[in-house]
């Protein structure tokens, strides 16, 4: 899914092959500079520079992944984002107002061809509860469709993809700082998504057609705790796997992290409208054919 992840902070990929699973990882570079602007900096309308200081953000590699102004330690004025490359090619260019972003943006595909503008007015449309707080906007093409990743000042992210469908652009998901895989469904409407942090995690889905998401997880949860007995010192989520052909059920299997013992590890099949547990497997690999009755 385009650049790796390096650490820490969640960010929207380059353009992405449609056989891949999307990690929404932001890179975070490894590497940045700073000088006093000075007379060079550059401002936009209404906003003034005034102590601002260049900024230069890298690649692990060395190439530049983001270059623009600070004041206070944040964004403010002109920034421009790069694809990495051993010719680097914009990502996307757009201004901040101490730390929100401002005006228009304008994005690019990582191969330059096609082009994409939205004002900030439209962003805050699109995810009414970031008004006044988008921090950042990142475009991208997963399996075939536009999406988009919206973050805001308080840390939270927002999740759009477009339908293909009914054309519009819709708000799938939202979460924290955590990182999460996509998985498309096969009718291509539906898309799973895992949570994982340091803490766990949770498996969900939405549908990219009407916006909405639900958990799937919660009763495979309680009848794992129930029925397989876990060390109570480790941490376990169920990790959503995979949809079955007609995507009416879903995968899950239980991840155990931190634990002193050998852990149990089990999957569930649930059904994807309610999380409804329809099987429970004492075993690390289910059949072949889970879905099946």
């Amino acid at each position: 899914m385009g650049p790796s992840a390096v650490k820490h902070e969640p960010r929207m990929p380059s353009f992405l092959k449609p056989s891949c699973v999307l990690f929404l990882l932001l890179l975070l570079p490894v590497a940045a500079v700073a000088d006093d602007a000075g007379s060079g900096a550059t401002a936009f309308a209404g906003a003034s520079m005034a102590g601002a200081t260049k900024s230069e953000i890298r690649y692990d590699d060395g190439g530049i992944a983001e270059e623009g102004y600070t004041v206070d330690g944040q964004r403010h004025g002109r920034w421009v984002f790069w694809y990495r490359g051993k010719e680097p090619r914009k990502r996307m260019e757009g201004d901040f107002d101490r730390g929100r972003t401002a005006g228009k943006w304008t994005f690019w595909s990582d191969d330059g061809k096609q082009k994409r503008e939205m004002s900030v007015a439209e962003m805050e449309k699109l995810v009414p509860g970031a008004a006044g707080k988008i921090a950042l906007a990142e475009n991208a093409k997963w399996e075939g469709m536009e999406s988009w990743i919206f973050s805001d000042t308080d840390g939270k992210k927002y999740l759009l993809v477009r339908s293909p469908r009914t054309k519009k652009l819709a708000l799938c998901y939202s979460y924290g700082n955590r990182f999460i895989d996509l998985k498309l469904g096969h009718k291509r409407r539906l898309v799973l998504i895992v949570e994982r942090s340091a803490k766990g995690g949770m498996t969900a889905v939405a549908d990219i057609d009407t916006g909405k998401s639900w958990r799937v997880d919660a009763e495979a949860d309680r009848q794992y705790e129930q029925n397989a007995k876990p060390d109570p010192q480790s941490v376990w989520y169920l990790q959503g796997r995979e949809l079955a052909p007609d995507d009416s059920r879903i995968l899950l299997r239980a991840v155990c992290e931190l634990t002193s013992t050998e852990p149990l590890i089990w999957c569930y099949s649930v059904e994807t409208k309610t999380g409804k547990v329809l099987r429970e497997f004492r075993a690390e690999n289910p059949p072949k054919e889970w879905w099946r009755r």
